[in-house]
């Protein structure tokens, strides 16, 4: 573990981030420059503070993380989400840049003047605090080496819809509390009324499967009110014309995908057989069976 008088690790307690900061009050350590959020002890943060200190203007650095199902590496983050050339308010917004909390790397004087983590939140709370220290014009940026290993479907952040909600809450509270300007303040609606209809969308499918056709019907309308596609109007159809019949055919779809994303998983699992052997990924995948 990395420890100095510039680099003290505050790594995540299962409870969430919130309450490791009831544990490890920043304000005390007068000698810390940075606060380290790296999940295991033995990993080293060499990249995110060359870059801090390469850059005496950046504030906070994160990087890339390993998804591992059992042993196996399933995906990084960055290439389920590429990430922007520029880390700002904005391209946090629209989630075209995604911060991995166990990976940052932050300086303790930029993460105090934000205001740390709020304890009375206990999702997405690092979200909020990463868009209060944009907005304050905190410079922000990533290294692409994998640092971080996670457990596919494990941590507070399993549940997508309920995480929804809680992102929805931040974009709710920015707008409240941020002195925004016109087009930020649009950016967030959009993204608050996206995901409120990816949640309806959610709901259709769900009471579709078990045949509340009604509940169905009303969700999935709320959903074609900002999601415009094709398939959500054959699903409004559907619901209206031949629910039985079209929940017999979504049923069957649903089988279909499963088998056909089965398939994709063991053909991606096999193309990532020569990656497991990387250096980097060995270190992260190590410190994860500790």
């Amino acid at each position: 573990m990395i420890r100095s008088a510039l680099l003290v690790s505050a790594a995540l307690a299962l409870s969430g981030c919130a309450a490791q900061q009831s544990r490890y009050e920043w304000g005390s350590y007068e000698e810390v420059v940075y606060a380290s959020y790296l999940a295991h002890d033995d990993v080293p943060a060499e990249k995110q503070v060359e870059l801090l200190e390469s850059d005496p203007l950046l504030a906070l650095v994160y990087s890339d993380s390993l998804y591992l199902q059992g042993d196996t590496p399933m995906w990084t983050a960055f290439e389920r989400v590429p990430q922007d050339v520029h880390v700002t308010f904005e391209t946090l917004v629209e989630e075209r840049c995604t911060i991995g909390t166990s990976s940052v790397v932050a300086s303790r004087q930029a993460l105090l003047e934000a205001g740390g983590f709020e304890d009375q939140r206990r999702r997405s709370e690092d979200f909020d605090l990463w868009l209060r220290m944009a907005h304050r014009g905190a410079r922000m940026s990533y290294s692409p080496a994998v640092q971080v290993c996670h457990r596919a479907g494990n941590g507070l952040a399993f549940d997508d819809n309920v995480m929804k909600k809680a992102q929805i809450d931040v974009y709710e509270k920015v707008l409240l509390t941020l002195p925004i300007t016109g087009p930020q303040a649009e950016l967030l609606c959009d993204k608050t009324q996206e995901l409120r209809a990816r949640l309806h969308l959610e709901t259709a499918k769900q009471t579709l499967r078990e045949g509340r056709f009604a509940e169905a019907l009303e969700a999935a309308r709320q959903a074609r009110g900002f999601l415009r596609s094709a398939k959500l109007g054959i699903l409004v159809a559907g619901l209206r014309f031949s629910p039985s019949l079209l929940r017999s055919a979504y049923c069957l779809y649903e089988r279909f995908q499963h088998r056909t994303h089965g398939q994709r998983f063991r053909r991606y699992r096999a193309s990532l057989n020569g990656s497991a052997g990387k250096p980097e990924y060995k270190a992260v995948a190590g410190a994860a069976e500790n």
